[in-house]
């Protein structure tokens, strides 16, 4: 196998080229009403929104697929929906973004209230300017930079959990993936280190803990706010919601110091290696590619871009992890595979050496582990959004301002090969050149992929290189934990067993 191009790359996507899947049937002319679409019954008036179930919505609309298509229509009170489950139709769905394909306009304006506002959440013009500030920001470079930092906080998480395991302890993977992201996803972001202060104990202090515990907070109220039926927190303010202004104040209150520091730093040394993404930013500002307008953004603006960025990382990779270890734990000799991949292409010189960032491109092996297990479980399982005009989606006519919602895992699960439902990595090491599975699409697709997906792949190839020389993953028998869906898709318990290797001593 080749090394990838660059460690921040998904690395060889190789596997069967169209993975068995059948192309979408031709829809006849002329294209037919979405009105006249079928689906699940619902509701007089209210259509479906009364049997939503919220925590395992994913699972619902795949299931109405194998019922009723791979496009089907919703009833959302007044407002229709499009689902779309066929990958191909969606992926089209989302190469129409931004112009055709907005985002659902009530993630966007819940987003704003939260204060998160950056690119993600915007469309037209402003998210034209703030994407080409991002993707200019997550260059190799950059990312190559912050790879010794990254090192230094996976460095740290791994030796709490070797001391766990010597003291007698499982490590509490549920509860540190999302701080170990959270301290990666700061640091890339700002460049500050919420684990370097302690409390004189080994433990992060307070104040990275009440920003670990604010973010995570503010995160829960997007999926609950997204899926209220009435917003009632625009017109009364109860000691709940007294809780997320003040959550969402001390989050700025935080942040907006790291901005002017961040400021100061560059005005001083304007010629200086951007040291992590809002350096980056500030030089993309101010140094405009030819024939580009400058993008002047305030310490406010900046401050609710990069709070975005750290929202986008933090559950996204953690639940990556989360969901790669429990499938690996199924699959005897995955973990042993993994070590044994590691020992031969990472310098390692005992287990306190980490991987340099060049020798996370020889890890073709940790790279199938990653595409299988987004495969089978993909974070972001389903996205909605709005048409902003009259269009054509696989022969239904779909009206402007309807909605549009995409199942982004369901053919991988409804179609293809008969060992679809297997997690069996070694399907991602087929000969070089051939295409990826077409089903599989953990990123998005289009204009608007996730810029921040190299970064994620190097945050995740980084950590399983240091756990895997020093911890043995046991193997277990037990059912998969049941997916829970809070914006992205989790696991409702991590079961996993670990033990020291002999490498540890």
């Amino acid at each position: 196998m080749k090394p990838t191009r660059d460690a921040t790359e998904p690395g060889p996507r190789p596997g069967p080229a169209d993975f068995g899947l059948p192309r979408p049937a031709a829809f006849s002319s002329p294209a037919q009403p979405l009105r006249e679409l079928g689906g699940p019954p619902g509701w007089p008036l209210l259509g479906h929104l009364p049997i939503l179930d919220r925590r395992r919505l994913q699972q619902q609309l795949e299931c109405w697929a194998g019922t009723h298509g791979a496009l089907y229509r919703l009833q959302l009170g007044r407002r229709p929906v499009l689902v779309v489950a066929d990958h191909q139709l969606a992926q089209d769905v989302m190469r129409r973004r931004p112009q055709r394909v907005l985002r659902s306009p009530t993630t966007r304006r819940v987003c704003q209230e939260l204060g998160v506002d950056g690119l993600f959440m915007s469309e037209g013009d402003r998210w034209q300017a703030l994407r080409r500030l991002t993707v200019r920001a997550f260059t190799p470079e950059m990312l190559r930079g912050f790879h010794p930092r990254l090192l230094a906080i996976g460095q740290r998480w791994r030796e709490r959990w070797v001391a766990a395991l010597r003291q007698g302890h499982q490590p509490d993977l549920a509860r540190d993936l999302p701080r170990f992201s959270l301290e990666v996803g700061v640091a890339l972001a700002m460049g500050v280190d919420l684990g370097a202060g302690h409390d004189g104990r080994g433990q992060p202090g307070a104040g990275s803990l009440q920003l670990q515990a604010d973010i995570e907070f503010l995160i829960g109220q997007v999926w609950r706010r997204i899926n209220a039926t009435v917003p009632l927190w625009r017109w009364f303010k109860t000691a709940p919601e007294r809780a997320v202004d003040a959550a969402i104040e001390r989050v700025r209150q935080a942040l907006l110091p790291i901005v002017e520091q961040a400021r100061a730093h560059r005005a001083a040394q304007p010629e200086a290696t951007p040291r992590h993404l809002l350096d980056a930013l500030l030089i993309a500002q101010a140094r405009p590619e030819a024939g580009e307008q400058p993008i002047e953004l305030s310490d406010e603006q900046l401050v609710r871009l990069l709070t975005e960025l750290v929202f986008a990382g933090e559950d996204t990779s953690a639940h990556s992890l989360a969901w790669l270890m429990t499938l690996a734990s199924r699959h005897p000799g995955a973990w042993q595979q993994l070590q044994t991949e590691i020992a031969q292409a990472c310098p390692a010189d005992g287990p306190a050496h980490g991987p340099d960032y060049d020798s996370l491109r020889r890890l073709p092996y940790a790279e199938a582990l990653i595409q299988e297990s987004q495969r089978l479980k993909p974070v972001i399982s389903l996205l909605m959004f709005q048409a902003a005009e009259d269009q054509v989606v696989g022969g239904v006519l779909v009206p402007k301002g309807a909605g549009l919602m995409t199942l982004n895992r369901y053919s991988a699960l409804k179609l293809g090969p008969e060992d679809r439902h297997d997690f069996r990595p070694e399907r991602w090491l087929a000969v070089d050149g051939q295409a990826p599975c077409a089903s599989s699409m953990p990123f998005g697709a289009g204009a608007r992929t996730c810029p921040g997906r190299y970064a994620a792949l190097l945050q995740m190839k980084t950590l399983l290189a240091l756990l895997a020389p020093a911890l043995d993953l046991l193997p277990s028998q037990a059912p998969l934990p049941a997916e829970v869906l809070e914006v992205t898709l989790r696991p409702a318990a991590l079961d996993l067993r670990w033990k020291l290797s002999s490498r540890c001593g």
